[in-house]
Parts: structure tokens; C-alpha cells; sequence
């Protein structure tokens, strides 16, 4: 049977100083691959890679003459964060009533 699982996928709102247009980012793991593999597959390239300071970062036209961001993060993905696991110390204690 197929892997059906789905890639890790993460999505923040942040302000931009646009008030009509909202930005939408897709993340790679290195930009400026990713940047390569594009423009040998046609794709055209609006900017050039720059460093945000949350992550290098550049854009790209899709249908509908549509500018998509793109970028590799600086900072650690929700994904990439592991849970909280309970303090194995404090098993079994409980409460005292006051």
C-alpha cells in the first residue's frame, strides 16, 4: 500500500506592508537549490535571494502572473520542534490538600 502521509506543512500570518495583497511563502530546505532546479525547469525568478533575517528568501511567478514567495527558514519549523513529554520524575505524585 502507498505512503500516504503528507509533507510537514506550517502557516503563519504576519503583517505586511501591503494592505491589498497578502504574501504566501512556500519553505525548501535550501533556497539556493531550489532556485537552480526552478530556473532550469522554466520558471521565472522575480527576485533575487536575500537574507530577511528569518530566512533567505526570493519569489517566483505562477499561472495568473501570481508573485509566490519562497524560503528557507532561518529560525526552527513547528515541525521540527518535539513535543513536551511529562517529567518522568513526577509520576506518580500528587497533590497535597492544603
Amino acid at each position: 500500500m502507498a505512503d500516504l502521509r503528507l509533507a510537514a506543512a506550517e502557516i503563519a500570518v504576519h503583517p505586511t506592508e501591503s494592505e491589498h495583497q497578502p504574501e504566501l511563502y512556500l519553505v525548501c530546505d535550501d533556497v539556493e537549490e531550489t532556485v537552480a532546479e526552478l530556473r532550469v525547469k522554466g520558471v521565472e525568478i522575480l527576485k533575487p535571494v536575500s537574507d530577511q533575517g528569518w530566512g533567505l528568501v526570493t519569489s517566483i511567478r505562477i499561472p495568473g502572473n501570481i508573485e509566490l514567495g519562497l524560503y528557507e527558514p532561518s529560525h526552527t519549523l513547528a515541525a521540527n520542534v518535539r513535543k513536551r513529554t511529562p517529567d518522568k520524575r513526577a509520576k506518580g505524585k500528587t497533590k497535597r490538600s492544603r
